[in-house]
């Protein structure tokens, strides 16, 4: 069977009850001319292969592999995931002179294409669909239906409410309506825009209502009922008039990503000023004070924006407001120079966190935020694991190591333990260290000079 032509990506619509049983592989072919018939052509019209078929027009499909069974009037035929059945809708209805006013929901029937369900109709907007009107309404489906934006339908009176004859129809504007009230103005004026029935306007409504959230480009597909080429000039078009932005399949609402970057300055300044000394908010701990259906490809598209526009500086493990500086109360200050004095006087020979901690009287993560604070100075260099050195004291080792290559091409861990001078707890960090640096690199048993 050849594959269904990208045009079938709109929906194919039959009166399944009217299709010869001859025309569907569905339990063994009647005959060699039908069999040859249906795996030539997946597609029929009055006997003869189509492409496409126009609404209301009577068609053959080729089903290959579906019980005749699970198939009953009313059914669609469409692409995988290309619609997401409903069981509410809020549609265009016109209320015929002859029907009864709506004011409170009402069951009726509802007849799109060749299906039918129960429902019951509101009004949307107007307290009152009154006989002879047209206005908008919310239709509460008894089980889901495939719908989309544009369908046209007819409503049966059902129960008390004219029982059996049309009392008006309409057409369907949102399959995925918003939980709103009815009375919502705003409600109100997005049917009054989807009722335009413009591409652009698809997007730009429903990328306003996602919110922070977002919205996809396949679920504008879903629920617009268009194809990808035109959701893509679609998005375009909004994006040039500033309506929203993209990030990879996230499609974003300009306003709402707007107000993702004031939330996220405004986090940034919280953070800084209750932690002055730190440099900036980790990434990971700005990202989870953000709302939780926060898509991380907005977050990334908000951040490189305010990057770009000089009011964040995103750095490898942080991020910080442009200009914010880490600073130091006068009490931190005179804490800080008595550990800078500490590893100056120390050397090569530095002490743990914990004796520096309790040499100035402060909690470890106090006394860690120092020391962060005077290696971005310059003032210390940190080795691993959490050893910290005086600045001058490591440069001096750099030029006994450049001092002992000059005369020899190895250098064995001995001679090395000799050049610093100090037991192995800190000897072993600081070669490691040189290693890091670029300036050794170890070959077994020794460290060479690494090549420029």
């Amino acid at each position: 069977m050849s594959a269904p032509p990208p045009q079938a990506r709109a929906l194919v619509r039959a009166d399944l009850a009217g299709v010869p049983r001859s025309a569907f592989p569905l339990d063994g072919y009647t005959d060699r001319d039908a069999r040859d018939c249906a795996m030539a052509d997946w597609l029929q019209s009055h006997g003869v292969a189509v492409e496409t078929v126009p609404p209301g027009t009577r068609c053959a499909v080729n089903l290959s592999g579906v019980a005749l069974e699970a198939l009953s009037r009313g059914l669609v035929l469409t692409a995988p995931d290309a619609i997401a059945p409903t069981t509410a809708n809020d549609a265009r209805v016109d209320w015929l002179a002859e029907a009864p006013p709506v004011e409170e929901p009402k069951p009726v029937a509802l007849l799109a294409g060749t299906a039918e369900r129960l429902a019951r109709i509101a009004p949307i907007g107007d307290p009152v669909l009154a006989p002879g009107t047209s206005g908008f309404a919310r239709l509460h489906l008894s089980e889901p239906m495939a719908l989309l934006p544009g369908d046209r339908f007819v409503l049966r009176g059902f129960a008390r409410t004219a029982i059996g004859a049309t009392i008006g129809g309409g057409t369907v504007l949102d399959v995925a309506p918003p939980h709103r009230r009815r009375s919502d103005a705003e409600l109100v004026r997005e049917l009054a825009e989807l009722a335009l029935r413009d591409a652009e306007t698809d997007v730009r409504v429903r990328a306003r209502r996602a919110g922070l959230a977002g919205t996809t480009r396949a679920a504008l597909a879903r629920e617009t009922g268009r194809v990808a080429d035109e959701i893509a000039a679609a998005i375009a078009a909004a994006h040039e008039s500033s309506a929203v932005e993209t990030a990879g399949e996230c499609v974003l609402d300009a306003g709402a990503l707007a107000r993702l970057e004031s939330e996220l300055l405004a986090t940034l300044a919280a953070y800084h000023a209750a932690e002055p000394l730190r440099p900036g908010m980790p990434a990971g701990a700005l990202r989870g004070a953000l709302p939780e259906n926060v898509p991380p490809e907005a977050t990334q598209l908000a951040l490189e924006r305010l990057a770009r526009a000089g009011e964040i500086a995103l750095e490898s493990e942080h991020i910080r407001l442009a200009k914010h500086q880490p600073t130091l109360d006068p009490a931190a200050q005179v804490a800080c120079d008595r550990i800078a004095a500490l590893l100056a006087e120390a050397a090569l020979d530095a002490p743990s966190l914990r004796d520096l901690a309790a040499a100035v009287g402060l909690a470890e993560p106090a006394a860690r935020d120092l020391l962060a604070h005077l290696e971005r100075e310059g003032r210390i260099v940190r080795a691993r694991p959490d050893l910290w050195f005086d600045a001058r004291a490591v440069d001096a080792l750099r030029q006994r190591v450049l001092g002992h290559f000059a005369q020899r091409d190895e250098l064995d861990t001995p001679a090395y333990k000799a050049l610093i001078g100090t037991s192995r707890r800190t000897a072993v960090p600081l070669m490691e260290l040189l290693d890091a640096e670029r300036l050794t690199v170890r070959r077994g048993e020794v460290r060479r000079l690494r090549a420029k």
